[in-house]
């Protein structure tokens, strides 16, 4: 069965950030909930694959981490903020 599923973005810095997906999950949606990024994703509830996930939160005109590709812009009331993910390992 496939089901959406929200994961919350961290601030804190810059640093990378990971999240442990089903491997097949999807990123459908980025927005923002209660004052924080966040991303929802279609998964497999019955998926047994999971991948530590590497994502990256951009504030505009911050550097672009190279090896990272564009999945969604999260836009506040004061921040834009542009999260990426890893594509290269």
């Amino acid at each position: 069965m496939r089901t959406v599923h929200k994961f919350p973005l961290e601030l804190a810095d810059a640093e990378q950030r990971h999240h442990r997906l089903p491997r097949d999950a999807r990123i459908v949606h980025v927005g923002e909930q209660h004052g924080y990024p966040t991303m929802w994703a279609e998964v497999d509830t019955h998926s047994c694959l999971f991948c530590d996930a590497p994502f990256r939160v951009v504030g505009t005109g911050q550097e672009i981490p190279d090896g990272y590709e564009h999945i969604g812009t999260s836009q506040g009331a004061t921040f834009v903020w542009h999260i990426y993910r890893r594509t290269e390992q």
